[in-house]
């Protein structure tokens, strides 16, 4: 995976000057950070009715058709966009399949009014008894972050993601996939391993 400079703001400049390699290379670099929220704000009620690819895939057709709308120059602004589309995305697949409001349990912050940088809520599992800790991931690490995770084998993927963006326990990790303990553990050494090389030259620290 490429640890050079991100350089949306460059790449924003670039796809509203018309170029569409850039602009396809921006959305690109969003890819993970948005299945990420996507997760996050799909509930378990709406996600057996609707993939969470699929929606992601929504939005990136959505940011294409409106992104000369898009008035911004930071990769804040664009972060905040991107949302505001998947959002609407979103909005649009809980009205089309009838469901009142989004079966989700708390929202977890993902970057608001205050603050629209791209943002990442990862547990660190809980040392021995203690509790866990959570630390939220910003900015082009967020983006960093997430877009490996998505890179991973799918199983991999799913024990990473279960454990340190749901805070699952491995136990619980387990009866999610059903699959045993000891393959669930597997399967996450692997991942994390994966993640790690990954990431080896960014300046993120991951646990």
């Amino acid at each position: 995976m490429n640890n050079e400079p991100l350089e949306i703001v460059s790449l924003i400049r670039r796809a509203q000057q018309g170029s569409t390699e850039a602009l396809g290379t921006l959305l690109d670099e969003f890819q993970g950070f948005l299945q990420y929220v996507a997760e996050q704000e799909v509930g378990p009620l709406l996600r057996k009715r609707v993939d969470g690819q699929d929606i992601v895939q929504q939005a990136n057709l959505q940011a294409v058709k409106y992104f000369g709308q898009f008035q911004g120059q930071t990769a804040e602004e664009f972060t905040a966009w991107i949302r505001q589309v998947l959002k609407s995305v979103i909005n649009n697949a809980v009205r089309d399949h009838g469901a009142a409001k989004r079966d989700i349990k708390k929202e977890q912050p993902l970057g608001g009014a205050r603050n629209s940088q791209a943002s990442v809520s990862w547990w660190e599992p809980a040392a021995s008894q203690t509790t866990p800790s959570q630390r939220v991931i910003k900015g082009e690490e967020a983006i960093r972050l997430t877009n490996a995770v998505q890179q991973l084998p799918p199983a991999q993927r799913e024990t990473v993601q279960l454990r340190h963006f749901h805070n699952f326990t491995f136990k619980q990790i387990s009866e999610h996939m059903d699959c045993k303990l000891s393959e669930t553990m597997r399967l996450y050494r692997l991942g994390m391993q994966s993640l790690r090389r990954a990431l080896a030259n960014s300046s993120m620290e991951i646990v």
